[in-house]
């Protein structure tokens, strides 16, 4: 006998008259990796027990124990525009292979939702809600050759405005007409897109803003942000980077978090009393974040490109302290949102690493600054701190993983995080540090060559 769901499935393939589906799994890194079957091959069984595959090649579990199944979530279900042949598309979630198939506690999006679960279950929010800023650069060409003789890239692109290139307007704003398309789909995708532009860089820099939304929709959104905008341009014969610093002395591309908690659809983050408009558990939220602000670059700035952003200048937001309609600051209090629309706009973070990580962790840090009472005031956190006595965020990839791995019993509260993982990820991305580190850079050449 079938049941509901798998003949709402039906339903589905014979409405878009679907000839593959397609399972789309992230992994460790962040990194979307796609499962297609024929729908001749699916039947019930999809839903119940999965698809197998190798959780090792996902960067989850060593080899000697990858078996793993993807179940896919249909409420993520879409048409994908560019496949040939008519193709559904659903997110997917890893499961062990023990009885009853639970979600894996390696499953990135799984630890999202139960970052989530946790903040329901102390009762201080039914709901966090949060809106990513996609910013990334279009290039017209991008050269890279990195092998033991030779290390270099070269970028091309049309556009090369001087100074700043914010709001950049038709005709000079090259990719406007990119920008139009990619917002139709998100839209139609399901989600809430606030606004486009031209960003601050003179050399193609975008952004695309989200409204607010549950923290998974979120989550999930952003991963549909990379796949749907790297095949637009492919497509378009254009090149799309969400490196947080492809270009030397130009505007670095981050990945803001606004943020809101909700009990009972009223926003806990709003006081019209409160210092900036906002309640005592916002200003503990932020404590949290800044807090464990070092640790939390482990997973928020996940790779060596991050600290090319994150230097002094460029409105890169360094400093570990908050304030109203402060870029350098870690955190920022929109002034333009007020009332039922105060959030609070975590600035540090880029889109190397994987989204559902990155967001589960800023939960978690928020979650331990309201159950601990902390105040950013009293660790020289903020509002208003002396530029001598700022604290920063790490400097180095390197820096950023020593401090999560110091840090990092915060992740783990109600078996949010596991241990596992944080030294999986530890330990995959010491290794890509080395692999960048440890090469000669072009630049050392054109300084000590000839000495």
């Amino acid at each position: 006998m079938k049941n509901q769901v798998y003949s709402w499935l039906e339903q589905l393939i014979e409405r878009h008259k679907a000839q593959f589906i397609d399972l789309g799994l992230v992994d460790l890194s962040g990194r979307m990796r796609r499962l297609t079957l024929p729908v001749t091959a699916i039947d019930q069984t999809i839903l119940t027990e999965g698809v197998g595959f190798d959780g090792s090649s996902y960067g989850f579990e060593k080899v000697e124990a990858s078996d793993m199944v993807m179940v896919p979530d249909l409420s993520t279900g879409h048409r994908d525009p560019f496949r040939v042949e008519p193709t559904l598309s659903f997110l997917a979630s890893a499961h062990d292979t023990t009885p009853g198939l639970p979600v894996s506690t390696q499953d990135s999006r799984g630890i999202l939702t139960r970052a989530v679960e946790y903040l329901r279950s102390t009762g201080l929010a039914d709901e966090v809600l949060m809106a990513p800023e996609y910013e990334f650069y279009i290039f017209d060409q991008v050269e890279i050759d990195t092998t033991n003789t030779s290390h270099g890239y070269r970028v091309t692109d049309r556009e090369n405005e001087d100074g700043k290139a914010y709001h950049l307007s038709s005709p000079w704003d090259l990719h406007a007409g990119f920008r139009d398309e990619a917002v139709n789909m998100l839209v139609q995708f399901g989600m809430n897109v606030r606004y486009h532009h031209h960003e601050v860089g003179g050399h193609g820099q975008q952004e695309i803003e989200s409204g607010l939304e549950p923290a998974v929709m979120a989550g999930d959104h952003a991963v549909m942000v990379r796949y749907l905008l790297k095949n637009l341009a492919h497509r378009e014969k254009l090149q799309l980077t969400f490196m947080p610093k492809p270009l030397y002395k130009q505007a670095g591309s981050g990945w803001h978090v606004h943020q809101q908690l909700r009990k009972e659809d009223v926003n806990l983050f709003w006081d019209p009393k409160g210092a900036f408009g906002l309640s005592k558990i916002a200003h503990q939220w932020i404590a949290g974040i800044l807090t464990h602000g070092q640790a939390l670059a482990g997973l928020t700035n996940a790779s060596t490109n991050s600290y090319r952003r994150l230097t002094r200048g460029f409105e890169a937001p360094v400093a570990l302290t908050y304030g109203p309609a402060d870029r350098t600051a870690a955190i920022r209090i929109p002034r333009w949102a007020q009332g039922a629309s105060t959030r609070i706009e975590y600035r540090a973070g880029d889109f190397t690493g994987n989204p559902y990580l990155s967001l589960a962790a800023l939960i978690m840090a928020g979650i331990d600054g309201m159950e601990k009472g902390l105040d950013a005031k009293k660790k020289g956190l903020g509002p208003k701190v002396p530029r001598d006595k700022v604290k920063t965020l790490p400097f180095s990839l390197l820096a950023a993983l020593d401090a999560l791995e110091a840090d990092h019993e915060f992740l783990t509260k109600g078996g949010v995080f596991p241990e596992s993982l944080i030294s999986n990820w530890l330990e995959t991305k010491r290794r890509e540090n080395d692999d960048v580190e440890h090469r000669p850079h072009p630049r050392e050449f054109a300084i000590y060559f000839d000495l």
